[in-house]
């Protein structure tokens, strides 16, 4: 499996959304992008849970909230005190396959 990290640490704040990670890299096919993408989701929401003491919801965008070069997007959120979701990590996965990668 070849995994090439394309930015793997981001702050982003652009309209109403505020990510504080997200994660980009390459695949050689679309299986080991869906793979990748929903492990790394784990992995972000068991550090906010253990690590910052933030209680998460994981889970898949509708695809018109999801990136739109993305086949799917998926995300951790927390909920505010105003009974809002602030997205605190997310993952896209494209099937778009990148020649010399694999």
């Amino acid at each position: 499996m070849a995994i090439v990290p394309m930015l793997p640490w981001c702050t982003d704040c652009c309209g109403n959304d505020m990510t504080l990670q997200e994660g980009h890299t390459a695949h050689a096919t679309a299986e080991e992008a869906e793979t990748e993408a929903k492990a790394m989701i784990g992995v972000y929401e068991e550090f906010a849970r253990t690590a910052a003491a933030l209680p998460v919801v994981a889970g898949r965008k509708s695809k018109r909230e999801s990136f739109a070069g993305a086949d799917v997007t998926y995300t951790i959120e927390a909920m505010m005190g105003d009974r809002r979701a602030l997205q605190v990590g997310l993952e896209d996965v494209s099937s778009t396959v990148l020649d010399g990668v694999g």
